[in-house]
C-alpha cells in the first residue's frame, strides 16, 4: 500500500470517527443522558470503520466524566469510575449487554454484539 493511499485510509477512520463520535454524543443528549456542558468528546480508541470508545469531559480541563461507546454498537455509556481503561469500559460494555439479552429474549442481536466485544477485549493485538 502507497503511503497516499495508507493517508486516505487514515483520514477516512478520523471522519468515520467523528461523524459516528457526533451522532453517539447526539443521541446521549436526545436521551438526557448528557447536556451541553459536555464540550469535549474525543475517542480514545478505535476499530477502524466498527467500533469507537471515546471519553467525555466537561471542558478542556476537566478529568474525563463518561466513556462512550458507538460505531456499529449501539451507542452506550458509563460513568469513568467503573474502568480505568478503555479495554476495561469494552468489557464493561460487552456484560452490560449480555445481561439486557439474558432480560429480554428478543435482544438476540445485543446479545451478539456483546460476545463479538467481548472476544474483542481478550484479543491482545487490538489494544496495543
Amino acid at each position: 500500500m502507497s503511503n497516499e493511499q495508507n493517508q486516505s485510509g487514515q483520514e477516512e477512520n478520523i471522519a468515520w470517527g467523528k461523524d459516528h463520535l457526533s451522532a453517539a454524543v447526539d443521541e446521549l443528549t436526545d436521551q438526557g443522558i448528557v447536556s451541553t456542558p459536555f464540550v469535549e468528546a474525543r475517542i480514545v480508541w478505535m476499530l477502524p470503520q466498527q467500533l469507537f470508545i471515546a471519553e467525555l469531559r466537561e471542558s478542556s480541563t476537566s478529568p474525563p466524566a463518561l466513556w462512550v461507546i458507538g460505531g456499529d454498537v449501539p451507542a452506550d455509556h458509563l460513568d469513568v469510575m467503573l474502568a480505568d481503561t478503555p479495554r476495561d469500559a469494552a468489557r464493561h460494555f460487552g456484560l452490560k449487554w449480555q445481561m439486557a439479552a439474558a432480560r429480554d429474549d428478543a435482544r438476540e442481536a445485543l446479545l451478539e454484539k456483546a460476545e463479538l466485544l467481548l472476544a474483542l477485549v481478550e484479543a491482545d493485538e487490538a489494544w496495543k
